[in-house]
């Protein structure tokens, strides 16, 4: 009898339910976190007036925000990896809501530049912070032990937690 055809039959990759290792599962939970501040922050956005941009327009509008100037429609393009005529349609979209501005850079007429509006502000900040106060989010970064401000020089700080540990004091 050939039970060849047999194995065939079987399940080539056994289930991963369960297997994944702590640092793993904990990486998997972060993410599921994550996903529902997104959700929650975004959900609550519908029918609420504010501009309500598609994921391209809201990548477009991050790397406005978050690089460093000049920005330009060929910029944008080369470093999201999208043609420009994408870009040009987004930031068409995105100049309508007063989010972004577009001018000819005087230097080259043949370049856009992107500039930045208090408006486009005003909604990222917005954003930011509802997202940062949602619940999942605040359970994602464990506001109970809230992360210093950037700003701040906490060496002493760390120093002396450093030397606690060390002498078995906490």
């Amino acid at each position: 009898m050939d039970t060849s055809g047999d194995e065939m039959a079987a399940d080539p990759a056994p289930a991963r339910v369960g297997t994944a290792g702590p640092a793993r599962q904990a990486r998997l939970g972060e993410t599921v976190l994550l996903l529902r501040a997104l959700f929650e922050v975004f959900g609550s956005e519908v029918g609420t007036g504010r501009p309500d941009l598609t994921l391209r327009q809201l990548t477009i509008l991050l790397a406005v925000y978050l690089t460093a100037p000049p920005r330009t429609v060929r910029s944008l393009s080369a470093s999201l990896g999208l043609g420009k005529p994408v870009i040009t349609r987004a930031l068409d979209s995105l100049s309508k809501q007063d989010l972004v501005i577009r001018r000819r850079d005087p230097a080259d007429r043949r370049s856009v530049v992107i500039l930045r509006t208090e408006a486009g502000r005003k909604f990222l900040a917005d954003l930011g912070a509802r997202l940062a106060g949602s619940g999942e989010m605040r359970l994602l970064l464990d506001v109970d032990d809230p992360l210093p401000a950037p700003h701040q020089d906490n060496s002493a700080s760390r120093e002396g937690e450093a030397k606690a540990a060390r002498h078995g004091s906490a």
